[in-house]
């Protein structure tokens, strides 16, 4: 079964839905190996590149607060492209 993995935990809510910090992993990875997260990280970077792979390693310690703003962007992005 396929699971949403995240490379930086879902306790950092900042990051918790940023498409950066999501990749479809199966159960014993995500779950079994706590996500694998040292050979997540060297892939995502590799597939975002080490600027976005540093801003998303920022922006984990943001407060949940600063980035209400970004969650309802995502919202309506989704919610557009479901409708069209």
């Amino acid at each position: 079964m396929i699971q949403c993995g995240h490379f930086w935990s879902r306790k950092h809510q900042s990051v918790r839905w940023n498409e950066d910090n999501a990749r479809p992993q199966c159960y014993g990875c995500n779950v079994g190996s706590y996500g694998r997260q040292y050979e997540f990280g060297l892939k995502l970077e590799a597939e975002i590149g080490t600027e976005r792979f540093d801003e998303l390693t920022r922006l984990k310690n943001l407060s949940s607060k600063q980035i209400y703003l970004s969650l309802e962007d995502l919202i309506k992005k989704f919610s557009e492209g479901i409708l069209q």
